[in-house]
């Protein structure tokens, strides 16, 4: 009979990882429970912000602060959502994966969050990345560079250039 109020997920460890900690805590929930995703808009945390799009029926945010976003729970029949965000991404859904996290940076964007905007910008980099769509690669990494140049946030670039970059 026991009911979480809070999870806290760490997101930096893996889409499968998330995906079973997420499963394995299901039964758990309650309507009213907060989901805590720490490293929301980390580059190598990309699976975050598309999970929380599957569940977004049953999620409501409620606030976002650097890279920890907050969700209330308000459905907590959450099986179909996973079952469809799956264990693993899958390279069928990478448009949707793109058009996620775009909307996403989009979204920091026009909130002013410039260095959200890069985040989120970087997980659509590490998302082509990884499924192999080099083009795409090529044109987020030159247009992350450029932007973070021009907003003085080359930290940014820097700092997912000695990592990510070099999947």
């Amino acid at each position: 009979g026991t009911r979480l109020g809070a999870v806290f997920v760490d997101g930096f460890k893996s889409w499968a990882a998330t995906a079973a900690a997420m499963h394995a805590l299901q039964p758990y929930l309650q309507k009213g429970s907060w989901l805590i995703f720490q490293d929301f808009s980390w580059f190598d945390c990309y699976w975050l912000p598309i999970l929380t799009t599957y569940l977004s029926k049953c999620i409501r945010l409620t606030m976002k602060i650097d890279n920890t976003a907050v969700y209330e729970l308000l459905d907590p029949d959450i099986g179909q959502a996973l079952e469809a965000f799956g264990t693993k991404p899958d390279a069928s859904k990478y448009v949707f994966y793109r058009n996620v996290l775009s909307n996403h940076a989009t979204g920091m964007f026009h909130s002013g969050d410039e260095v959200g905007f890069l985040q989120h910008t970087s997980q659509s980099y590490v998302v082509s990345h990884i499924m192999g769509h080099a083009e795409d690669a090529a044109e987020t990494k030159a247009f992350i560079k450029v932007v973070s140049e021009r907003l003085n946030c080359r930290w940014v670039f820097n700092g997912i250039s000695k990592a990510s970059f070099d999947i």
